[in-house]
Formats: C-alpha cells, structure tokens, sequence
C-alpha cells in the first residue's frame, strides 16, 4: 500500500479499521453465509478521499477475493469506471458476468420466486458502455431477453436513452459515475420496449393485488411510468406532466396515446 500522502496517525486508524471492516464480513459470512461488504465500501471511499489512490485499489482487489455473489462485485467495477482503470475493469467484468444468477421461476405458481439477472446485466451494460458499446449493445439485448415484469423493461428502456445510477446490491451504495458520458440514445429500440413490452403489461394484473382500490393504484403507477418516458422519447408533450394533478389521470393520458397509436 502507499501511505505517502497520509499522516502517521491517519495510517495508524486505517489499518486498525481496514482489519475490523474485513474480519467483521468474515464473521458475517461464517454467521449468516452471505457477505455484505457495506462497511468496506464505505471504508474504501474514506481511503480514495484521503488521496491515497494504492491502497484504495488494493481495498478493491480485496473485495474482489472475497466476492461470492455478483452484487458484491457492483462497486469495485463502478469505482474502477470512474478512475478510467480500463484493463483492470474489463478483467473484473469478465469474472462477474458468469456469476449473474438465472432467475428462479416456479412453473406451478407461474411466478418468478426471484428475478435479478436482467438489471444485473443491465448493469454490466452501463459500465461497460463507455469503453465498450458492442459489447455494452450485447448486454443491453441480453437484460431484455431476461426481463419478466414490467420495471424490468421499464428500466431498459429508460437506460437506453440515459443511463441511470444503479445501486450497488444490498447495501443501497449509489455511486455517480455517468455524469457526462455518453449513452446510446436508442430512442428507436426504447420506443420499441414500451409499446412492445410496457404498454402491454400495464393492462396485466398482479395476483397479489386483490383489491380494486389496489389494482388501479398499480394501473396508475405503471401508467405514470409509461407517460415519463414517452415524454422523454418526445412521443408526448412535455407540458402534459405538469398539468396532471392526479396520478389517475396517467391512467387516461396513455389509453388517449393508444388510441391515437392504435396499441
């Protein structure tokens, strides 16, 4: 590690903290199975703000050794983007791509117990984009062939004209590192998406839901979500959005666009 631009004091903490935050995930992952490394990424970032750039990689490349799943990977990639460590990121990308998980679907209930992979692929997309955009376009496709419920596309969508900030797994770690990069501005295969994906899924009601005051809440919702990227893709007026006064009214506003575009 180089501790140059730090004060003894200052190298004395770190140390000491670094051996907590990491036993502290051993333990964790002894106890419950599963590594959270929250309190590392945390630590991590108070090292790279300290201006010690060394030790904040070798931070990185720890977490990397004691990743087992594919989210605990999300902020090293996101970190390594952001300090234009390309070899190192594409190395880790390649690592990480095998341990996106297939999504859990239980044929009988004709439900997905769990369903993660497209917005983890959606993530790789996104990071990879700036340094590799065929490669970046083949994931893109990839999360939309994995996708299973509306958000999933809406998602897609939406980062195909404007990549969004993702959250680093579990722990809620957003990290800012697209501002001011280029993005594929797909408004084409984003139209697509929503009146090919989207739209359809607005009308489909959840099982879950089992009230009418509760289906036409997430009718609304859905509906709303649709309207903003339209709005966006410039299908719809912009001041359409500030004159609604109530989220139902989203509700009309898209059944007059489908009409009007025959869906």
């Amino acid at each position: 590690m180089s501790t140059n631009k730090l004060e003894p004091e200052q190298i004395k903490a770190f140390k000491e903290k670094e051996a907590e935050v990491f036993k502290a995930a051993e333990k964790q992952f002894e106890e419950d199975g599963f590594i959270d490394t929250t309190y590392i990424e945390w630590f991590a970032d108070e090292v790279f703000a300290a201006g010690d750039k060394e030790w904040g990689l070798e931070i990185l490349q720890k977490i990397e050794g004691i990743a087992k799943e594919f989210f605990t990977l999300i902020y090293p990639m996101e970190i390594l983007l952001k300090l234009n460590e390309n070899d190192r990121l594409l190395a880790l990308i390649k690592k990480a791509e095998p341990m996106i998980k297939e999504d859990d679907y239980d044929v009988s209930k004709d439900i997905f117990r769990s369903s993660y992979s497209s917005g983890d692929y959606l993530i790789l997309a996104n990071i990879l984009l700036s340094i590799d955009k065929n490669r970046a376009v083949e994931l893109y496709k990839k999360a939309e062939e994995k996708a299973n419920n509306f958000m999933d596309f809406i998602q897609i969508a939406r980062n195909l004209i404007q990549r969004q900030p993702i959250s680093s797994g579990a722990n809620g770690h957003y990290i800012d590192v697209y501002e001011g990069s280029n993005h594929l501005a797909d408004k084409e295969n984003a139209l697509r998406i929503v009146h090919q994906k989207c739209i359809p899924l607005v009308d489909k009601i959840n099982p879950n839901l089992t009230t009418q005051a509760m289906q036409q809440s997430d009718m609304s919702g859905k509906s709303q979500n649709v309207v903003k990227l339209l709005i966006d893709l410039d299908e719809l007026q912009g001041s359409l959005w500030d004159s609604v006064s109530n989220i139902n009214q989203m509700v009309g506003i898209l059944a007059d666009y489908r009409k009007k575009n025959n869906l």
